[in-house]
């Protein structure tokens, strides 16, 4: 039982590795098929090829640099999202707060036309109870 688990797992693993020997080597055509640009102004989206003593560790140099900079081009993402994420929790405690104010003062006129209701109604009971004279 342990056995065949054991054999799924490295079954599993060279299968995760071929795939990730194709996508690498595709990776590395497509660097090196398209000239290098700008992305966002100032990050290279395509290294520059330097120079290697042999040609071994050429691909995997550019390999390493195209996924430092996808690293990079995907933590400016996660940086951007992350302000708008907090640019929008610092609107929402503004408003928030502005609702929080107007229920005080909406609260605070209740509570203001509710004494004037109950001395406009006392005096206006007594009358009708026979307590004040008419002169």
């Amino acid at each position: 039982d342990s056995f065949d688990s054991i054999n799924k797992l490295i079954s599993s693993c060279k299968a995760e590795l071929a795939k990730a020997s194709r996508v690498s080597l595709m990776t590395s055509n497509l660097l090196s098929a398209f000239p290098p640009i700008l992305d966002r102004g100032t990050v290279l989206a395509t290294p520059p090829k330097r120079p290697t003593s042999d040609g071994t560790g050429s691909k995997k140099n550019v390999l390493q640099e195209a996924m430092h900079q996808a690293l990079i081009s995907a933590m400016t993402e996660r940086d951007e999202a992350h302000a708008q994420l907090v640019a929008a929790s610092v609107l929402h405690v503004h408003e928030m707060e502005q609702e929080r104010k107007k229920i005080d003062r909406l609260t605070q006129k209740l509570v203001v036309a509710e004494k004037l209701n109950a001395e406009a109604n006392i005096g206006g009971s007594s009358f009708f109870l026979g307590s004040d004279e008419i002169s």
